[in-house]
């Protein structure tokens, strides 16, 4: 299975070059100011892509699919894409689990109250193979160009619980473009837009070959 993972992508989806794959996995923030009608326009462009399977979970940019019957009317347009806001599905025999949950200081989409920061990822199941998050944890692929650690610490403990997680996609932190590879997984941080949303970096390949996730190319 051949995993395409690209986030961040800020209505740049037209300009870039998506590459073959079994899935399309995008980590958020599809838009800029996340209306229905930028929503609709950008699953639109993925629905054309040919992989058969198209994940998304929304980003902090991407305010209309807090809608529960936006996100529906969006899954009978499109039958390809499924969104993942806390939730989960099968793929290709692996459980993935999509949060959507965005850290306290994160303005924008499907948020919370601060104190509920550990609570909500505490939902994330411990027998996952695939976590998406927008964002990333504390200390994996999270430096900003200022050199401060900007990711989740609540969602870093909850990863210690994972213990089936082989690949955990997310974005956000655009200057942190890049794979990390940490005790027997990966962590991708796919944005494609760099700091000032120029759509410069590459779509991340991961296969999944024989039981183990593989970098084919970044």
């Amino acid at each position: 299975m051949r995993i395409v993972c690209i986030s961040d992508t800020h209505l740049s989806l037209t300009d870039i070059a998506v590459p073959d794959g079994d899935v399309l996995i995008h980590a958020g923030d599809l838009t800029d100011e996340g209306t229905a009608d930028e929503l609709l326009g950008e699953y639109s462009v993925l629905s054309r892509l040919p992989h058969r399977r198209i994940i998304v979970t929304p980003g902090n940019h991407d305010d209309a699919l807090e809608n529960p019957q936006f996100r529906r009317s969006l899954e009978f347009k499109f039958p390809r894409i499924t969104t993942l806001v806390n939730e989960g599905t099968i793929l290709n025999g692996l459980p993935i689990y999509g949060s959507s949950w965005q850290q306290r200081g994160d303005e924008g989409a499907i948020q919370g109250q601060p104190q509920s920061d550990s609570s909500r990822y505490s939902q994330v199941p411990t027998d996952i193979s695939i976590l998406v998050t927008h964002g990333p944890p504390y200390g994996i692929q999270d430096g900003t160009s200022r050199g401060e650690h900007v990711g989740s610490r609540a969602l870093r403990d909850r990863l210690h619980m994972l213990t089936d997680l082989r690949l955990h996609i997310f974005g956000h932190v655009h200057f942190a473009y890049g794979i990390t590879r940490q005790d027997g997984r990966l962590f991708v941080n796919a944005s494609t837009c760099d700091d000032v949303f120029d759509p410069i970096n590459r779509p991340i390949v991961i296969d999944y070959v024989h039981g183990y996730f593989k970098i084919a190319r970044i």
